[in-house]
Formats: structure tokens, C-alpha cells, sequence
């Protein structure tokens, strides 16, 4: 559908909505003029008192509606009127923590790096305190092996020779 469809339905639907408000208003007239000649005086005078009547109701409830919004209306300026003060301070205090925001954000991401860099150099040194730790008790536990081997090589010597001696 393009411009010119709309254009097209818009004035179709224009022309649809005033041919029917025409008649419309020709048949009340019409029906007017008809109750104009079969009525009589007295029906006649009942029914633009009921008009009369349908008139003022419809300007009552105008007017009410048009009170209603004018109240509702001030009520809301007198609400943004006394709150304003605190809208600009709301948006000075938004300024400030956004500009510390930014300012801060770069001396935080160091401060967090030195923290993380600190915390890892700490767990690599204890990792390497923990290695040496293991490497030392492995080698005392193989001289300990070694010492023990050579005590059972000594012991064995000691008996042979002993069998041998004696035997």
C-alpha cells in the first residue's frame, strides 16, 4: 500500500463520513419538518422541551468535564511546581556520580589488577614453597632409602663375613 492508496481511502472514507452526516441532518430535518405538520401545540412544545432539556444536559456535562480536566490540570503544574526543586537535584547528583564514575573507573581497574597481581604472585610463591617443600621430603625420604639400602648391604656383608670366619 502506498501514499497514494492511503490518500485515496482517506478521502473515500471523508466523503463516505460527510455523505452520511448530510443525511443524517436531512433526515432530521425531514423527521422536524414532518412533526412540525402532524403535531400538535401541546407535542410540539413537549418535544423542544425534551431537546431543550437533552441541550442542558449535554452543556452540564461539558462544563464538568471541562472543570475536571482544568483541576487535574493545575493539580499536576502544582505538583511538577512544588517537586521541581528536587528533579535538579536528583539530576546535579546523577552529574556528580557520573563524572566520579568515570573519573574513579580507571584508578579502580588498577587498583583491582594490583590486587589480582598480588593475590597470584602470593599463590605462585606458595605454590613454589610448596614444591621445594615436596622435592626436600622426596630427597630425604630416597638419602633416608639410600641409607637404609647401604645399612642392609653393610648388615649382609657383616653376616657372610661372620659365616665365613666362623664357618
Amino acid at each position: 500500500m502506498g501514499v497514494d492508496d492511503l490518500e485515496r481511502k482517506g478521502r473515500e472514507l471523508l466523503e463516505g463520513a460527510s455523505q452520511r452526516a448530510a443525511l443524517d441532518a436531512g433526515r432530521a430535518m425531514a423527521r422536524r419538518a414532518l412533526d412540525d405538520l402532524t403535531l400538535s401545540p401541546d407535542e410540539r412544545a413537549a418535544r423542544d422541551a425534551a431537546a431543550a432539556r437533552a441541550t442542558k444536559k449535554k452543556l452540564v456535562l461539558a462544563v464538568v468535564g471541562v472543570t475536571v480536566v482544568a483541576v487535574v490540570g493545575i493539580g499536576l503544574l502544582q505538583l511538577i511546581a512544588s517537586l521541581w526543586l528536587y528533579a535538579i537535584g536528583f539530576a546535579v547528583i546523577a552529574g556528580v556520580v557520573g563524572v566520579g564514575a568515570l573519573l574513579l573507573k580507571p584508578r579502580l581497574d588498577a587498583w583491582k589488577a594490583r590486587l589480582l597481581s598480588a593475590r597470584q604472585a602470593k599463590e605462585a610463591d606458595a605454590l613454589v614453597a610448596a614444591q621445594q617443600q615436596q622435592q626436600a621430603q622426596a630427597a630425604a625420604a630416597a638419602a633416608a632409602a639410600k641409607q637404609q639400602a647401604a645399612q642392609k648391604l653393610e648388615d649382609e656383608l657383616a653376616r657372610l663375613k661372620r659365616q665365613a670366619g666362623g664357618g
